[in-house]
């Protein structure tokens, strides 16, 4: 599906803080959205957490560096990392380039599996994610004027 000039492919979930997640059973790959990646412009450096490392839904699982700014990764259900995108240790732009395919970021093993029902599908990813949209074309409106 498609919001304003940003993909959301239908078959994922997604949380409020610009993440896709693929859920396959009780394991998961998580990734930034097209339109996250479009707000966090330049990804320049990510830090990447080890596999075996825990997290509790809500924590920070990986800081990354942006031309901008320094943000995070934000863990969108409690888990365990079982595998993290080798590639993006030497190129994070990545990220930017391929949101949905080689800029994937981690594997998770799901410690709450029954966490996901927290997550939105595309149907209400769509509205929060138009919302953010308008907001921040309201924002930089002077841009285009």
């Amino acid at each position: 599906m498609k919001v304003d000039e940003f993909e959301f492919p239908d078959d994922l979930l997604y949380d409020e803080n610009h993440l896709w997640i693929k859920v396959d059973g009780t394991t998961a790959r998580i990734g930034l959205t097209d339109l996250g990646q479009a707000l966090y412009k330049g990804i320049m450096h990510i830090d990447l957490p080890e596999p075996g490392e825990e997290f509790p839904r809500g924590d920070t699982i990986a800081p990354f560096e942006t031309i901008k700014s320094v943000s995070k990764i934000i863990a969108p259900l409690t888990c365990k990392i079982s595998k993290v995108n080798e590639k993006l240790r030497e190129n994070s732009e990545i990220i930017n380039e391929s949101p949905y395919g080689e800029g994937w970021i981690l594997e998770l093993e799901l410690q709450k599996p029954e966490e996901k029902d927290s997550l939105m599908p595309i149907s209400k990813a769509a509205e929060v994610y138009a919302e953010v949209i308008k907001k921040e074309k309201e924002k930089y409106a002077y841009l285009y004027e």
